[in-house]
This record gives structure tokens, C-alpha cells and sequence, in this order.
């Protein structure tokens, strides 16, 4: 259906930390499946009541999907444990809103960068676990008639696949140490960081299988074969195009259009991390172009106003899983644009941008250690950079669209 306003909500729980040697922690256990025992928030429908009073935490929140795909899922607990947490965390802003009775309003629900990464080495789930996510996220959002006006990218799913190359010694070294891992003498393991774009039921816009690709490689990664031994050896390929070496080598074929898509009449750019840093929208788009929204899922990556791309009376909005961003929820609307540099003019004021707080947030849920949805310290982080991240839901004021 065509929207007249949007209202942005941010998820925001960390993805990355540090240990006391400040080397990266890729991989952030979820930790135990949430206690529900004492939630009562079920505005949407997604917890089940009845698997609560018989006490079968496994069956807690009312997942959808093929019997293969639920049995895979609910065979790990660090991943059923993040699939639930989200959820939880949508019935939370659910139940905040409950008062808001307003038709013509879409919800756009984000959570960070590497949501989906599992905390064990290698840090990424196989082909098969990655499928067996996408169905039981599209499903159990599709069937949810109340969820017919969000749209909701759960964070990144980081994955990895077998592939065969034709001709391995045209790989060079570099780009195997980019993009994939090998095995044997023909075979690697191609590493994906791929966000989904899902949405209710009644509104065909956006399809099941809608996903977006992260163009750049970064550090935060985490790719085994990516992650530094000395020095900066890294910083020579987070600026390598993740896309031009899979489309010529592993017949890949995605474009920066496949981050555009139109939403109940909205249309919207989607960006993941350091894409935003290269400025992958606006290296193809028009700055004063037709985007309505820009969509920033990241991990350690503020707003940058050289690389923002919707037009006048549009807005950015970023959801972010690092410690030492200032916002891990920010939301920025475009003013104007400036021509040289053709930097955007935000409000608030780009000059404090990332330091001041957000004058249009509706609420703040702040997860302390009692609450579902909260994330414990893992043993091996510091807690000097652990206690900087602020967990909770950032619920935005709902605003007018531009036409």
C-alpha cells in the first residue's frame, strides 16, 4: 500500500568487540536462549503462549518454515537465540506503539552488521544453514498479517560457499586472500556478507528473496583469510571491489542497483558498512536523485554527508553494532546539498554530526542485564569497550513522507 509517513526503529546490540590486547572479537555468543518467563509483550503475535506455560524455550518464539529448515535452526542455540532475541526486540517496539492507532505509517525495523554471525571459528554459517535462515526469516515475517506495514533487514548474515574455479592459477594471491579460502588445489570457500530485506504479508513489493551483497571488504569482516598477521597488511584490500572479483571469477552477477528497491511506494538504497565509506550509492545515483530513504546497516561506520544520496526532505538512517561509534540508532534528514564539495546539509546540523543526540526520537528501550534481549560481555572481552555500547531499541518519531 502507499505510505504517507515512515517511522525508523533500531536495534541495536554489539557485533564486534575487543579483548584487553585490543584485538578484534569477531564472533559475539548470543548467549543462552532469552528468559520469557517474565515478558508479557506479545502485541505481535510472536511468542508462543502456549510452548511458554509448557516451558519448551526452543518453541518460545513461533518460528515458520520447512520442518528441515527449523529442525537446522533450532539445532544450534546461538543462532535460535539470535533469531528469537529479534523478534523479541520487534515486540518490544510493537508494544511501544500499540497507542499509535495512525494508518499510512511503514515501520522500518534494522538491526546491525554481523547479527548473523556465529560466534565459533570460522564466523560464518555454511550454504546450508545460510538457506534454512533466509526461509525462517521470510516465513515467519510473511505469515504475520500484523507485520503487513514493516519492513524489516535483520543485520547481515555473514556465509560462505564452496565453489570450483575453472582456472585457479588465474586467481591471484591477493584476491584469495580478499574473498575466499582455499581447498585443495581447485575448490574455495567464497565468504558472503549478505543482508535480507523482508517484509509482512499483503504488500508483493518486495520479495522473499530480495538480499543485498556487501560490495567492499573490511577488516571487521572477520574472513579468516582477510583478518591481518602484521602491521596494515589488511588495509590494501578492505578497498578492493568484492563484486568485480566474483563476477569475473565465480560468474557472480550483481550490480549497485540490486541495492534499490521500491516499498509500498517508498523507494529506498540500502548500504552495508563500508559502502557507505566509498560511497557506493552515489557512485551510481544521482545525489538529488529519486531516493526517498537511504539505509545504512553497519559496524563502525558513521554517516558520512559526502556519500549521502536521497534528495531534499529525504533521510538517512543508521544502525550500527560497534563500541566506538557516538549512536549506535541514528537517523539524519537531508536539508539541502552543498556544491562544492557536494556534501548533503542534514538536521540536526552536520557540523556535530555523530555527537550530538537525535532531537526526533520517540523512545529508547535500554537493555540492562535483566532484560531478554541482552547481550552478555564474552569472557574474553574487555570491559573498557564492552561497557561503551548502549544495547537497546531506538524508536523514532514518525515523520511525512516526501513526495
Amino acid at each position: 500500500m502507499p505510505y504517507s509517513h515512515i517511522r525508523y526503529i533500531g536495534y541495536h546490540v554489539p557485533t564486534i568487540a575487543k579483548n584487553a590486547k585490543k584485538e578484534a572479537i569477531y564472533g559475539i555468543p548470543a548467549g543462552g536462549l532469552p528468559d520469557l518467563s517474565e515478558f508479557s509483550n506479545n502485541t505481535l503475535g510472536l511468542v508462543d503462549a502456549k510452548a511458554l506455560k509448557d516451558k519448551k524455550p526452543k518453541d518460545h518464539v513461533a518460528l515458520k518454515g520447512e520442518s528441515s529448515s527449523l529442525e537446522l535452526v533450532k539445532k544450534d542455540t546461538d543462532l535460535l537465540s539470535r533469531l528469537q532475541r529479534l523478534f523479541i526486540a520487534m515486540e518490544c517496539a510493537a508494544h511501544e506503539l500499540e497507542k499509535d492507532t495512525s494508518k499510512g505509517v511503514l515501520n522500518v525495523f534494522m538491526a546491525p552488521e554481523f547479527y548473523l554471525r556465529p560466534h565459533k571459528e570460522p564466523n560464518s554459517y555454511s550454504k546450508k544453514y545460510y538457506q534454512a535462515i533466509q526461509e525462517v526469516l521470510s516465513k515467519t515475517i510473511a505469515a504475520n498479517p500484523k507485520l503487513s506495514d514493516w519492513l524489516i533487514i535483520p543485520g547481515t548474515v555473514m556465509w560462505s560457499r564452496e565453489e570450483a574455479c575453472e582456472n585457479p592459477s588465474s586467481v591471484s594471491q591477493s584476491m584469495r586472500n580478499v574473498l575466499t579460502r582455499k581447498i585443495g588445489t581447485t575448490n574455495f570457500f567464497v565468504d558472503h556478507n549478505t543482508a535480507f530485506v523482508l517484509s509482512g504479508p499483503n504488500n508483493a513489493l518486495v520479495s522473499s528473496d530480495r538480499k543485498v551483497e556487501k560490495f567492499h571488504v573490511a577488516s571487521a569482516d572477520g574472513i579468516p583469510s582477510l583478518r591481518p598477521k602484521i602491521g596494515n597488511e589488511v588495509n590494501g584490500v578492505e578497498r578492493t571491489n568484492r563484486t568485480d572479483l566474483l563476477t569475473k571469477h565465480y560468474k557472480i552477477n550483481q550490480s549497485v542497483d540490486d541495492h534499490v528497491f521500491t516499498h509500498g511506494g517508498v523507494k529506498f538504497g540500502l548500504e552495508i558498512c563500508a559502502d557507505h565509506q566509498y560511497s557506493l550509492l552515489k557512485q551510481k545515483h544521482s545525489i538529488t536523485g529519486d531516493f526517498t530513504s537511504q539505509l545504512l546497516v553497519a559496524c563502525g561506520q558513521e554517516i558520512q554527508i559526502g556519500a549521502v544520496v536521497t534528495k531534499p526532505g529525504g533521510t538517512i538512517f543508521r544502525c550500527d553494532g560497534k563500541f566506538s561509534v557516538r549512536h549506535q540508532a541514528d537517523k539524519r534528514n537531508v536539508i539541502s546539498y552543498q556544491k562544492e564539495p557536494v556534501n548533503a546539509v542534514l538536521e540536526p546540523d552536520s557540523t556535530s554530526l555523530g555527537t550530538d543526540r537525535p532531537v526526533t526520537i520517540y523512545k529508547e528501550i535500554i537493555f540492562d542485564s535483566k532484560h531478554p534481549c541482552y547481550w552478555a560481555k564474552p569472557s574474553s572481552a574487555d570491559q573498557t569497550f564492552w561497557g561503551k555500547y548502549k544495547q537497546g531499541i531506538t524508536i523514532f518519531k514518525k515523520e511525512k513522507l516526501v513526495k
